[in-house]
């Protein structure tokens, strides 16, 4: 299903309230961490990446933050590691109690454009309910939620400003408290405290696919290897899952010796 719409709405009025406030520079010396979770995470790193991170803040291809990821539980595997849904059935995040999201920098000065694209990624299944784009992901581990430093009660004011402003929708936020349940058909979002619901990255593998709706173009996936460049994409050492399986690091160069 196509959001092609609202979403360039979005993006034109976000860039036109940045540009009238004279936001558009160095969008990283305050920017924070806060994750955004509507379903499959596939769309939503697609949206914000390019109409949030390229068309709001201008941001080249080795600035984008947007990574997919797991969050909304303390819990970790044994290793500490977060994985999606594999045969050795390894720290599975959905049974670990995590959902599905994407971590994005967001500057302060450029909150209400993220948030007014979070709300704007929910379509209308009844009047006054509104949900994920892909219902039929059923369960828990889909569910709506943000993650910011110190949540609903102890969050940056102007995260918290945004949030509630660019409600559009009139969703229900409600504080998180970890592992909490599904919310679809109930027009509610959970909102975390990322100090002690902390962000997982998804494997390597699992990021900047094309989405279930839909295919995106190949300077979209280039995405990847740049930010493995840059540092902000690592291997996880979750095992190969059942999407993909080259999410464990190469073993160590073998160095032979001249005798």
């Amino acid at each position: 299903m196509s959001h092609a719409g609202p979403r360039s709405m979005c993006t034109r009025i976000a860039v036109e309230l940045v540009g009238l406030h004279g936001l558009i520079g160095d969008f990283r010396a305050s920017a924070v961490p806060v994750y955004f979770g509507s379903g499959c995470f596939w769309g939503r790193q697609h949206d914000f990446v390019e109409d949030f991170e390229r068309a709001v803040l201008r941001r080249a291809d080795g600035d984008v933050t947007t990574v997919g990821g797991y969050a909304g539980s303390a819990s970790a595997g044994a290793d500490g590691t977060v994985c999606y849904e594999n045969p050795a059935n390894h720290s599975v995040y959905a049974d670990l109690g995590h959902a599905e999201v994407v971590q994005v920098d967001v500057p302060l000065n450029a909150a209400f454009a993220a948030f007014d694209l979070f709300y704007r990624s929910f379509i209308q299944l009844d009047a006054g309910i509104w949900a994920r784009e892909d219902f039929f992901d059923i369960g828990p581990a889909y569910r709506a939620m943000v993650g910011l430093p110190g949540g609903l009660q102890r969050g940056a004011l102007e995260l918290l400003a945004a949030l509630h402003s660019a409600n559009l929708h009139n969703m229900t936020l409600r504080e998180g408290r970890g592992s909490d349940e599904d919310t679809l058909g109930k027009n509610l979002v959970f909102v975390m405290d990322s100090n002690q619901f902390g962000f997982h990255q998804a494997e390597l593998c699992l990021q900047f696919r094309n989405n279930q709706t839909g295919t995106y173009p190949a300077s979209y996936h280039a995405l990847k290897p740049t930010l493995e460049a840059e540092g902000r994409l690592r291997h996880t050492g979750c095992p190969g899952n059942y999407v993909c399986n080259s999410t464990l690091a190469p073993p160590p160069t073998m160095v032979v010796l001249q005798i």
